[in-house]
C-alpha cells in the first residue's frame, strides 16, 4: 500500500512527459511582492479615446512621411491574387 501512495504522489509532482510540475508561488521570498495599489486612477473613456486617436494620427503621419509603402500600395492589399 505504501508503494501505491508513493506512485500517486510521484505522479502529482511530474507531468506526463516526466518533467517536474511547477508549484505556483512556492519560490517567493517573504515581502518580495508588493500588495496591489488600489489607488490607481482609471482613465475615462474620453481620455482613452484621445490617446488612441493621437496614436492613430502618429501612425498615419509616419506612414505618409516615412516613405514606406502603405497597405493600399501593396500588390497584396488584402485581395487574393488571380492566377
Amino acid at each position: 500500500m505504501a508503494r501505491v501512495k508513493r506512485s500517486v504522489h510521484a505522479k502529482k509532482k511530474r507531468t506526463e512527459a516526466g518533467l517536474p510540475r511547477r508549484t505556483p508561488m512556492a519560490q517567493l521570498v517573504p515581502g518580495g511582492i508588493e500588495k496591489p495599489n488600489t489607488g490607481v486612477q482609471k482613465r475615462s473613456p474620453e481620455q482613452v479615446r484621445g490617446l488612441l486617436s493621437a496614436y492613430h494620427r502618429g501612425v498615419q503621419r509616419g506612414r505618409t512621411d516615412g516613405g514606406a509603402p502603405s497597405a493600399a500600395d501593396s500588390p497584396h492589399s488584402g485581395k487574393e491574387q488571380e492566377a
